[in-house]
């Protein structure tokens, strides 16, 4: 995405999260990243300032109360890209309504070609693109084989980003 005058919001309630994306909010080519921790008052107020004022949001929590702002964010007709299942709201009866209500379009999208993401990974991307965040800092933890359960555990925790096991 590129443009003058575009604007994207990254909502969020984990502060280290979001101060990792701080980086890429300062990236430039016209895009200006403003980043909302939602687990403060001015970050609640600005999600509300923005409901149904959006053209398009990308759901990536995977909760049920993620999807329900997402859908809330959205005005009449705007595009919903979700990245994750919301398997546990399918469970305790996911709200659709506003899907219908608004006619929404839904769009899903995987995570991709591996390849492609593998040459990226290693700078090597098509176009000579080159990425520039900073990929050691999503490890929360490593572990040896042997600690496998300490991992999964790590792993299981809840704001946890990527737990690393070496072979």
């Amino acid at each position: 995405m590129s443009g003058a005058g575009t604007k994207v919001f990254v909502f969020g309630r984990h502060r280290k999260k979001l101060q990792m994306l701080q980086t890429l909010s300062t990236g430039g080519g016209g895009v200006e990243v403003e980043l909302v921790d939602t687990s403060t008052p001015e970050g609640q107020s600005t999600l509300t300032d923005a409901a149904a004022s959006m053209d398009c949001v990308v759901e990536a929590t995977g909760s049920p109360n993620g999807f329900d702002q997402a859908c809330g964010l959205l005005h009449p007709l705007g595009t919903l890209v979700l990245k994750s299942t919301c398997a546990a709201g399918v469970e305790k009866g996911l709200n659709l309504a506003m899907i219908v209500i608004d006619e929404l379009r839904v769009v899903g999208s995987r995570c991709g070609p591996t390849d492609l993401a593998l040459k990226v990974l290693a700078d090597q991307g098509p176009l000579g693109f080159k990425h520039t965040f900073p990929l050691g800092e999503l490890v929360e933890a490593v572990y040896k084989l042997d600690d496998i359960q300490e991992a999964f555990e790590k792993a299981g925790e809840r704001g946890s980003l990527k737990v690393v096991v070496e072979m």
